[in-house]
C-alpha cells in the first residue's frame, strides 16, 4: 500500500482550510471605551446639537418657528427589489417610522402618503403639487433605497471552493430623500445617508421595523440611519416659514387651511402672497413669480382652519395661487 501524500503543497492546503475554519468562528472583541473617551464623545455630540439649524430656529412661544408645517411623506421604493427579500414591506414601513419620529419633534403635522410613489416618466413638479394639494401639505418628502445589498464573507482557497465566513458578511444600506416645496414642486433639499452592517446582516424572524427588530444588529444600524434622516429633515425645514393656502374669501375675510393644530392663534399676523406666471422658460414651462400683497390679521381659529382679515382695509380678488406665510 502506497503511503499517504505528504507534499508541501498538500499540507499548505490542509493548513489553509484549518485556518479558514478557525477564522470563521472568531468574533472581534469590542474596543473598551474609557470614561475619558465617553466624555469626549458626549461633548462632541452636545456641540453638534447646538450647531444644528433646528437649535437656531427653536419653536419657542412667541416666535414664528412655533407654527407647524404640514409634511407629506411618500413611499420609498427599493431600486433593487431582490435586496429587500428579508425586509417585506420596507417601502412603506420605513417612511411611516420616519413620520413617527418627525412627529415627535412637535414641528410638523404629518400626512401619510406611503401608498404613493413618484413616476419618473412624468413631471415630478406636477406630481408633487397635485399630491400636496390633495393631502393639504406644504412639503412633500420622497425617497428610495439605492442599496440594501449584501456581500458575503468568505475565505479564498485558490483553486478550491472558498469557505463561507458569516462573520465577514457586510450589508450596505444607502438611502436618498428629496424634500419638495408642495406649492411649486421644486426640490428644497437632497439628502443622502448610508451605513454598513457587518456580521449578522440578515433579518431573520422579525417583523420589518418592529420593536424587537431594532434589538438586532441590522436593526440597530437602521435605527441610527433613521435618526440621521429625521435630524436632516428637521434641520432642512426648521428655519423655513410655515405656509398655508387660502381656501375662500368672504366680506373682506379669508379662510386659511391652517388652524390651532398648526399652532395658529388669534392676533397673529401673516404675510399674503400671490404667484404670477408672466413668462415661460426654455422648455415652454411657465415661470412663476411671487408677489407680496400685504398682511393678514388672524381673527378666529378652528382645528384645521382660520379666519383672517386684510390689514389696512386691503380688498382685492384673490386667485387660487394666493397663500400666506409666517414671514
Amino acid at each position: 500500500m502506497s503511503p499517504a501524500p505528504s507534499t508541501p503543497k498538500a499540507w499548505r492546503t490542509v493548513t489553509a482550510i484549518a485556518a479558514g475554519i478557525a477564522l470563521s468562528a472568531c468574533t472581534t472583541l469590542p474596543m473598551v471605551q474609557t470614561a475619558e473617551d465617553k466624555r469626549r464623545a458626549e461633548l462632541a455630540e452636545q456641540e453638534r446639537q447646538v450647531a444644528r439649524s433646528s437649535a437656531l430656529c427653536r419653536p419657542e412661544p412667541g416666535t414664528p418657528f412655533v407654527l407647524r408645517k404640514k409634511v407629506l411623506v411618500l413611499a420609498m421604493p427599493v431600486t433593487h427589489s431582490s435586496q429587500a427579500a428579508d425586509l417585506p414591506g420596507i417601502a412603506s414601513a420605513w417612511p411611516r417610522e420616519l413620520q413617527r419620529r418627525l412627529a415627535k419633534t412637535d414641528r410638523f403635522l404629518l400626512r401619510d402618503g406611503t401608498t404613493y410613489t413618484l413616476d419618473p416618466l412624468r413631471s415630478v413638479a406636477e406630481q408633487i403639487t397635485t399630491l400636496a394639494r390633495q393631502f393639504d401639505a406644504q412639503v412633500v418628502v420622497s425617497g428610495e433605497f439605492t442599496s440594501l445589498g449584501t456581500r458575503r464573507g468568505e475565505i479564498s482557497l485558490g483553486r478550491f471552493k472558498p469557505i463561507a465566513m458569516p462573520s465577514g458578511d457586510e450589508r450596505v444600506l444607502e438611502t436618498t430623500l428629496t424634500i419638495h416645496d408642495g406649492y411649486s414642486g421644486a426640490a428644497i433639499a437632497h439628502l443622502q445617508h448610508n451605513t454598513a452592517v457587518k456580521g449578522k446582516v440578515d433579518n431573520r424572524g422579525h417583523s420589518t421595523l418592529s420593536s424587537d427588530f431594532f434589538t438586532t444588529t441590522l436593526g440597530q444600524r437602521i435605527d441610527e440611519l433613521l435618526r440621521q434622516q429625521t435630524e436632516a429633515v428637521e434641520d432642512a425645514l426648521a428655519c423655513l416659514p410655515m405656509q398655508a393656502r387660502i381656501i375662500g374669501t368672504s366680506e373682506g375675510r379669508v379662510h386659511l387651511d391652517a388652524g390651532f393644530t398648526s399652532n395658529l392663534q388669534a392676533g397673529m399676523r401673516l404675510r399674503l402672497f400671490v404667484n404670477e406666471s408672466n413668462s415661460r422658460g426654455p422648455g415652454g414651462q411657465p415661470l412663476s413669480q411671487e408677489r407680496p400683497l400685504g398682511e393678514l390679521l388672524v381673527e378666529q381659529v378652528y382645528p384645521e382652519q382660520a379666519l383672517a382679515r386684510f390689514d389696512s382695509g386691503l380688498t382685492l380678488e384673490l386667485r387660487s395661487s394666493a397663500h400666506v406665510r409666517a414671514w
